[in-house]
């Protein structure tokens, strides 16, 4: 199985131009999952991803003011679910 890393920063789908960057920040509070940070980029906050249990998925919570292009919606919809099918394995560190 992938680990994070080699999921979160694979490089954009074709005719993607790459606008988000995913940032493994940590496990989840029960140690299960991870946590990530989105950012432009530039390095601007843009939310965070994290696992949605009643739903058995990632989830992304958009940051305030945040807005969003179609391009930047199929590239964040395009990494929430390479996250839920190859979820990533915490490092033993963190777990």
């Amino acid at each position: 199985m992938p680990r994070e890393a080699e999921i979160a920063n694979q490089a954009p789908p074709p005719g993607f131009p790459g606008y988000l960057r995913i940032r493994w920040i940590s496990a989840s509070p029960s140690g299960k999952t991870a946590r990530f940070l989105v950012v432009d980029r530039h390095g601007n906050l843009l939310g965070t991803i994290s696992w949605h249990g009643p739903w058995r998925q990632y989830v992304f919570a958009p940051g305030n003011e945040t807005i969003w292009s179609h391009g930047c919606l199929a590239e964040l919809q395009s990494a929430l679910k390479r996250l839920t099918e190859n979820k990533p394995e915490i490092p033993a560190e963190y777990a």
